[in-house]
């Protein structure tokens, strides 16, 4: 029973964090998003904040509910106004291990690299790049997606959000959900 449990909040989680798409191997957005979708289009979209290049927004008409696990909060990257990352903060351990995963399954074994006290795992799939990141010391496991192309020529992948951004994403997110109820 345990294990059918999880199962069905990964195929969940998986429908949630991937949307849908028409061939596995593909990745052509996140979230029924397209990547390059002007930020403009997105009318269920709230800017939260900027930071460097990259505009930050979540979808107000998301709403995860994944029995098991710290309900997620995805955060869209827009550069020059355009969709081009994808953040999704994993609070468990387990989340963590489920994702990578599934991960491994679909894009096979993982290039992993070591940054201080942080796991970086690495896949790419045609133009994107999923990273995987656990600081399992300060509890702080994330998801990224890049399109890469938005980025050419720009060395903006490599700023993607540290601890400190995130939390403070965090707040904005929480602070305008309150004003929004």
């Amino acid at each position: 029973m345990k294990l059918r449990r999880w199962a069905f909040i990964w195929v969940l989680l998986s429908a949630i964090l991937l949307g849908a798409q028409e061939a596995p191997a593909k990745i052509d957005g996140l979230g029924g998003v397209a990547w390059g979708t002007p930020a403009g289009k997105l009318k269920s979209f709230l800017k939260l904040k900027r930071i460097g290049a990259v505009d930050y927004y979540v979808n107000l008409n998301e709403r995860y509910e994944i029995p098991g696990f710290p309900t997620p909060v995805v955060f869209y990257g827009f550069l020059d106004g355009k969709l081009y990352a994808a953040y999704v903060r994993l609070d468990s351990a387990d989340a963590y291990a489920a994702v990578k995963k599934d991960l491994t399954a679909k894009y096979g074994a993982p290039k992993v690299k070591q940054e201080n006290d942080t796991v970086v795992n690495r896949w790419q799939e045609g133009e994107v790049k999923i990273k995987l990141k656990a600081d399992m010391k300060n509890a702080v496991m994330k998801l990224a997606y890049y399109y890469a192309p938005a980025a050419k020529d720009r060395n903006i992948l490599s700023e993607e959000l540290d601890a400190g951004s995130f939390k403070d994403l965090m707040k904005e997110w929480e602070r305008d959900s309150i004003k929004l109820k």
